[in-house]
């Protein structure tokens, strides 16, 4: 170490770049344990947009099951997942829209329907359906048809008639550990002129796919959602006191104008509401259990492997942790604290990250 031969200066640069290697990959103790610690706390509205995405899962293997399995790792890590009443009548509606689409399109020609034409259904659930029926990447027993495929979560009737709703919320309460809030808890704790302002605003944002009530109705759930994350962040002195975690309450969509709207309508001093799904997966769902960071690291540091890993590493990135470095060193405890909390808000709700794992439908 303090004097060194030519060979070992070149061997210690090349194990300290596999170490800025496996730092950049987020394998590290305390990174690990800084986003499950982050996890605990979490308190999430989840959209009606992800939950839809993650029931057309249901006939993937378990593997592949993405958001499915993201939702269950959140919770299990200690997260309160929260379903609201008006998404679920979106999801209600949804599935309604499916079934009625599906008897009136495919149900004629279903026999018909092979494995070239599935990809451009674009409703999802039939989408889905096709590709269990088909027995294309799919566990266990083929659904028998559309009616057994949509009684798996709910009674067929009374999605058909829009009848009973119970039997599809206690499914997606209880398959997902979520909790439900009614839109009566909602409303009670938002700003009504601020919800109107706001729903205008989003009116405005949303494309014109959706006929005129149907955009109006989904611009005010959109409106009150974002309104109830800022309610319930007030309510429990959300990141008042100096965390290193940022916000813990956050709406999961993949929504994108609705961020735009509150800038529009309520000024853009509003810190952000609205939570990427790709954050979870990238960096809290699929993160190694500690004891499986000690070991690759045990296993890693020093071997051929570790040293053929340092060639892999690019100096541009290398350059960057050391300034990043040198900046975390140059500030106090207090200042460290505020700017975690800055970057872990940032990072959850980054709109413009590339990300390796995305949130998609199946298939």
């Amino acid at each position: 170490i303090y004097d060194p031969t030519d060979i070992e200066k070149d061997y210690f640069k090349k194990l300290s770049t596999t170490y800025f290697l496996l730092f950049a990959l987020k394998n590290e103790p305390r990174i690990v344990e800084y986003f499950n610690s982050m996890a605990s706390k979490l308190v999430l509205y989840i959209g009606s947009d992800l939950i839809i995405k993650a029931l057309s899962e249901y006939h993937l293997p378990t593997s592949g099951q993405m958001i499915t399995n993201a939702l269950k790792i959140i919770k299990e890590s200690g997260a309160q997942l929260i379903i609201s009443e008006p998404a679920f009548e979106e999801i209600f509606t949804h599935i309604h829209a499916s079934v009625l689409e599906f008897e009136n399109y495919y149900a004629p020609v279903e026999m018909e329907i092979d494995e070239d034409f599935v990809p451009y259904i674009d409703r999802i659930l039939i989408r889905s359906y096709f590709y269990a029926k088909l027995g294309l990447n799919v566990r266990g027993r083929p659904p028998k048809g559309w009616r057994s495929y949509i009684g798996q979560f709910c009674s067929y009737s009374d999605i058909r008639q829009k009848g009973n709703r119970e039997g599809l919320r206690h499914y997606i309460c209880d398959h997902f550990g979520m909790e439900f809030e009614s839109k009566a808890d909602m409303l009670r704790a938002v700003d009504r002129d601020e919800l109107g302002s706001l729903t205008l605003a989003v009116a405005a944002a949303r494309s014109q796919r959706n006929s005129e009530e149907r955009r109006w109705l989904l611009a005010f759930n959109d409106a009150l959602h974002i309104l109830r994350i800022y309610a319930k962040r007030r309510a429990s002195a959300d990141n008042v006191s100096p965390n290193p975690f940022g916000y813990r309450t956050w709406w999961v969509t993949h929504e994108q104008a609705v961020q735009r709207a509150v800038v529009t309508s309520l000024g853009g001093g509003r810190p952000r509401a609205i939570m990427r799904p790709e954050f979870l997966l990238n960096y809290i769902a699929l993160l190694p259990s500690k004891q499986n960071v000690i070991e690759s690291f045990k296993h890693i540091f020093p071997t051929i492997l570790g040293v053929s890993l340092s060639h892999k590493a690019p100096s541009r990135m290398i350059k960057s942790v050391l300034i990043a470095a040198r900046e975390a060193v140059s500030v106090d405890n207090s200042r460290a604290k505020a700017l975690l909390n800055e970057f872990s808000n940032k990072l959850k709700s980054d709109t413009m990250r590339t990300y390796e794992h995305k949130v998609e439908a199946p298939h």
